[in-house]
């Protein structure tokens, strides 16, 4: 048998590289994607699942101890080439059948393989790239539940699992909503295809909705060894038609992998088939995230407030095979999953403090406004409930019935238009008309309420709503410093993602009044602001270093006779730390050693967090 090796040199003019793959996927018609991607078990070995390789190898080790027949002097290849049950071109399938005899027998060992997984890095890459419509259509030989459960760890997004041939007539091309399609079953059915009879050929309608999806679509395929001709025919017949993956086929075959199927050698061979050599499932994913997604985090920075999902990064983060791994893209992930941890360990405990004591003055203000009957207290209470069983539609049904229009209670519809803005957010509708219409309601009813103000500068993504609102909380409260601050923040941000610079309607010197009239209100220390003109300079004289030198280090200069152990004056030290003469890392330490005489925790914990940033990126982990 000729080696992988040698197979892939006769074929090198077949060779694409994983750039070419970057450049086919973002090739796209609307965002809908170009490829469907076949998923096979090399794609489940980092998140500790055993590969087909494995398993052969453990069945063989498990039949011979066992053989009563097995003779010493040969070797094992040579004893299963004699047995007339196993079939060279299909070990999986007839060694499986061999050990198992039953159906039941071969599912039960399925759950056990699979039970308790958790889904590796390379998963959570692969639903970002889900997510923004690289691809839709997954079509998978394993029985695992990897891909969905990735799903429901790492997004909001919530796919169609389709497992039974009966269940398939159901998906359609068209559909926007992620497909994943098993197709050889699930190990929670009885009917799972595991053996050499059973994978001989796919079910009628799981075969058709293949073929329908092949031509709309090309195929990208990774961790599979093709090793079951119930897809190695259908791929070979399907190529011979010109209709059929007019994007071809990329086969992605792992770097060091010894031996290559002779079918899959024959179908390399085939027009519109091209191989790519790759670290692994897990590198492959990190670097298509890289290139397409721009980089974004396998996790969402949303979800990590929860002590769930800080232990979810710490299991993902702590995979011996992530920890292993030679992709430097998946280990500065990896390093910046660990710094958000970091952070959210110590922001989650303090914003629980404040949260409680939020309630708490909320439940004073409460008490002093219109009384709520015991009916309305009713419907509010119906509403919270089917809000925290996740009932969304429902809650949202409910409040919609009340006609708040006929209502004189301003607290009680106050507290359900609030809940109304929590459900909009909750689905995902902040641009959405109603939710600017429930904004504008709520300030109707309580305009001296500085919150609602501030929702709608967070929620709404154009900067001419942005600047409406906040100049109307500034209209009221005209000597708050933070909303000077926060107008300067968003104004900057805008600012700063423009690439065309001479397109933008905000002036630089409107941003630097905003902050420098935050700073004038309020000039203590305290204030970020002055934190966040510093960081404005550094982005407006970006090109004139000496200019911001000069003005960065002038405002040092005044807020370091302040006090040089305040976190706000060592934020700024450690971010522009190339600019100053001192040692940071001296100044950092005794800054921490002051915070811990001052019992205060919050100083403490900003403290801790900077030197945190600072050791990371010295790499000093001890």
């Amino acid at each position: 048998m000729e080696s992988a090796k040698d197979i892939l040199f006769e074929l090198r003019h077949k060779e694409k590289k994983i750039s070419d793959l970057v450049r086919f996927l973002s090739i796209r018609c609307d965002e809908t994607p170009n490829y469907s991607l076949l998923m096979g078990a090399g794609c489940s070995i980092t998140s500790g699942i055993k590969s087909g390789t494995q398993l052969i190898n453990d069945w063989k080790k498990e039949i011979i101890e066992y053989a009563d027949d097995y003779d010493t002097s040969i070797t094992s290849d040579e004893y299963f080439e004699k047995q007339n049950w196993f079939d060279e071109r299909n070990p999986y399938s007839s060694l499986f059948e061999k050990r198992y005899d039953l159906q039941r027998q071969r599912r039960a060992f399925v759950e056990n393989e699979v039970a308790n997984k958790n889904p590796s890095i390379g998963y959570a890459y692969l639903v970002k790239l889900i997510e923004n419509n690289y691809f839709n259509a997954i079509f998978t030989t394993n029985f695992d539940d990897l891909l969905n459960e990735a799903f429901y760890r790492f997004s909001n997004v919530r796919p169609v699992v389709c497992a039974h041939d009966s269940a398939i007539t159901s998906i359609t091309v068209t559909s926007k909503r992620p497909k994943i399609i098993k197709l050889h079953g699930d190990y929670l059915f009885e009917d799972i295809k595991s053996t050499l009879r059973e994978t001989e050929s796919l079910e009628g309608n799981m075969k058709n909705k293949f073929i329908e999806f092949s031509k709309d679509y090309g195929l990208i395929v990774v961790g599979y060894a093709g090793n079951d001709r119930s897809i190695m025919d259908i791929l070979s017949f399907l190529l011979k038609k010109e209709e059929f993956f007019k994007n071809g086929i990329y086969w992605c075959i792992r770097k060091g992998d010894e031996n290559i199927s002779d079918d899959l050698k024959k179908l390399l061979w085939k027009d519109k088939v091209f191989f790519i050599q790759i670290e692994g499932f897990d590198e492959l994913m990190a670097e298509l995230n890289k290139r397409l997604n721009k980089g974004v985090l396998p996790i969402d920075n949303a979800i990590l407030s929860s002590e769930h999902q800080i232990k979810l990064i710490k299991s993902l983060t702590s995979n011996e095979y992530v920890e292993k791994s030679n992709s430097k893209i998946i280990q500065e992930d990896s390093k910046r999953l660990k710094k958000m941890v970091n952070h959210n360990i110590f922001e989650d405990f303090f914003k629980h403090v404040d949260v409680k004591k939020e309630k708490k003055d909320n439940t004073t203000r409460k008490d002093s406004s219109s009384k709520i009957s015991e009916e309305e207290k009713k419907t509010l209470n119906k509403v919270r409930i089917l809000f925290l069983e996740d009932e969304t539609e429902q809650a949202y049904k409910l409040i919609n019935e009340q006609k708040l229009e006929d209502s004189d209670n301003s607290s009680y519809k106050a507290e359900l238009l609030e809940m109304k803005l929590a459900l909009l957010h909750n689905m995902n509708l902040e641009n959405n008309i109603e939710y600017k219409q429930t904004i504008d309601s709520l300030i109707a009813i309580k305009p001296n309420t500085e919150m609602y103000y501030i929702e709608a500068v967070n929620s709404f993504p154009e900067i001419k709503d942005k600047i409406e609102y906040i100049d109307k909380a500034i209209a009221i409260y005209p000597n708050d410093y933070s909303l000077y601050r926060k107008k300067g923040d968003f104004m900057a941000d805008y600012y700063n993602s423009l690439i065309n610079k001479e397109e933008s309607d905000i002036a630089p010197n409107a941003i630097t009044t905003c902050y420098l009239t935050s700073i004038k209100l309020d000039g203590s220390i305290f204030n970020k602001a002055w934190v966040n003109l510093c960081d404005w300079y550094s982005h407006l004289y970006k090109k004139e270093n000496e200019k911001k030198k000069e003005e960065i280090l002038s405002l040092l200069k005044k807020y370091k006779e302040q006090n040089e152990y305040h976190p706000n004056y060592l934020k700024v030290c450690h971010r522009y730390s190339n600019m100053i003469n001192e040692k940071i890392d001296k100044l950092l330490i005794n800054g921490y050693s002051f915070a811990k005489q001052t019992d205060d925790p919050t100083w403490v914990e900003s403290t801790v967090l900077i030197l945190l940033d600072y050791f990371e990126e010295k790499d000093q982990k001890k």
